[in-house]
């Protein structure tokens, strides 16, 4: 049977047609996040990326069986759950649907129904693990309390150094400064303040200076680097509290989210400062965040009774990339930062 699975977060929207373990179909758009755009534009964005999938696979919607939902929101509170099951009702229309947290299905991406901890730092960040059948999450307070670690935070300390390097308050040699004027098409620094402090903060666009951090800091630039190694010692507290929350005897950590697309620095300062407090842990290789639906098409197979173990995730993953090279340049440079 033919199913649709949709994972959407405050960067993009990726939706999946499947059957069994086999994507027919992928397709991105923008973001699902309620909180960020609006309901409106949520329930378009989903659309535009489930209609994308259904174009390149030829399949028609009345074909689709089933449609398997990760969101952003989802058991936050009764009240923002309740807001987005009439999102995807609007989207399934009919059909059968099934509502995740987008948190559990990127976390059964990466561990199936096994015990691990998760970091997961997207345009926000959240942590979840699992052990002996409770399940506990930490950071996840969204862009103005919390999500350290994560890429809004990555860009607005990249703001804020700016800040401190057109004042000369920060005089050590760096490229950032110019490289986000350049960004934001300004000469003079002071001129960021009338675009950033518009009446809405523009969360996507500032998350998005991440990608001019990373790369910079894999110039050796010293401000970007700091940043960088910053970002990772707070995710990094976020498995530790795990640790501490679930009282693990053993632990192993992976994570999925688009900063891991910014190379080994930002993974291996995560490692590091996690074995400075947890000695024994292991860690599995972090996947993209437009990886993450790959958990929404194995827990669905899981639920449904089909075995599942660590060949189906390799092999789900495998063909995400394939249908990810397939996509216009626009898509992938717009919503997945390539």
């Amino acid at each position: 049977m033919l199913r649709i699975a949709v994972d959407g977060g405050a960067t993009k929207t990726v939706a999946a047609i499947y059957e069994n373990n086999k994507i027919m179909g992928l397709g991105v758009d923008g973001p699902s996040n309620y909180r960020n755009i609006g309901i409106f534009r949520a329930i378009n964005n989903i659309n535009r990326a489930i209609n994308y999938a259904l174009k390149v696979s030829g399949i028609d919607r009345s074909e689709i069986y089933e449609y398997i939902f990760a969101m952003a929101g989802v058991k936050d509170s009764d009240k923002s759950t309740e807001i987005v099951r009439e999102i995807v009702k609007k989207v399934s229309g009919d059909k059968t649907y099934k509502l995740f947290n987008d948190g559990e299905a990127g976390y059964f991406s990466r561990f199936l129904n096994n015990d691990g901890i998760v970091i997961a730092p997207g345009t926000g960040m959240i942590s979840y693990g699992k052990y002996k059948n409770m399940f506990e999450r930490s950071s996840g307070w969204g862009w103005l309390i919390g999500d350290e670690g994560g890429g809004f935070y990555i860009g607005k300390m990249a703001l804020q150094k700016v800040a401190q390097i057109e004042d000369l308050r920060d005089i050590r040699e760096s490229k950032l400064s110019s490289r986000i004027k350049e960004r934001f098409g300004v000469e003079n620094g002071r001129d960021l303040v009338n675009i950033v402090y518009k009446s809405k903060i523009n969360i996507r666009e500032i998350a998005g200076l991440a990608v001019i951090v990373s790369e910079l800091a894999n110039k050796n630039d010293i401000i970007a680097r700091d940043i960088i190694l910053n970002a990772a010692y707070e995710a990094a507290k976020c498995a530790i509290s795990l640790k501490r929350k679930l009282k693990y005897e053993n632990v192993t950590i992976s994570g999925y989210g688009g900063v891991y697309r910014s190379g080994n620095l930002y993974w291996n300062a995560i490692k590091d400062n996690i074995l400075n407090e947890i000695d024994n842990a292991e860690f599995i290789k972090p996947i993209y965040g437009y990886h993450a639906v790959a958990g929404s098409i194995l827990l669905s197979l899981y639920n449904s009774g089909a075995h599942t173990d660590k060949n189906d995730i390799d092999y789900v993953i495998g063909q995400i990339d394939e249908n990810i090279d397939k996509l216009p340049e626009r898509i992938k440079k717009e919503y997945l930062y390539f």
